[in-house]
């Protein structure tokens, strides 16, 4: 038998694994910013708590409204025009 036991509940962000990739230790995600000709994704560090589900806590490096990228992003670089969905 499993069980879980929540000893408190704290309001914060939850992002999938998949929108999180890790280089040298570090955890980055991109987000979607308005640039002068639509959207450019950007390259942004994270801090990231435990997992829950399929999604990541974060702890730092985003909040609430930015536009995350989910997929996608083995492809994508830092700057590169994208279209929302």
């Amino acid at each position: 038998m499993r069980t879980r036991i929540i000893w408190r509940s704290v309001p914060g962000l939850l992002i999938p694994i998949t929108a999180v990739t890790r280089v040298n230790g570090q955890y980055f995600c991109f987000v979607a910013e308005s640039s002068g000709q639509g959207l450019v994704a950007h390259q942004r560090p994270v801090q990231v708590g435990e997992l829950q589900g399929n999604d990541y806590v974060v702890k730092g490096g985003l909040k609430a409204g930015d536009q995350l990228i989910v997929s996608g992003i083995q492809k994508i670089a830092d700057g590169a025009p994208v279209k929302a969905q």
